[in-house]
């Protein structure tokens, strides 16, 4: 039982469409699968933020690559 052309559809989902219960599964599902990669995505940026904080300020720490190449008096050539 359908009411459209199948053809047009990129990702058919199995069931009945005329029957709410079914509807509402469907929906709750991907609407559930929608928040949870969501909250994935969030929590994969929060952990590159803590990452970039850390190397920022184990460069800060150190002096950095830039602060040590700074402090090396240059040496005139011959």
């Amino acid at each position: 039982d359908t009411n459209c052309d199948p053809e047009l559809v990129t990702y058919p989902i199995p069931g009945n469409d005329d029957a709410i219960r079914s509807i509402e599964l469907i929906t709750h599902l991907i609407a559930d699968a929608v928040i949870e990669g969501k909250a994935a995505e969030e929590q994969e940026a929060a952990q590159r933020d803590r990452e970039d904080e850390a190397v920022q300020a184990a460069g800060v720490e150190g002096g950095g690559e830039l602060a040590a190449a700074a402090a090396v008096p240059a040496v005139p050539s011959a």
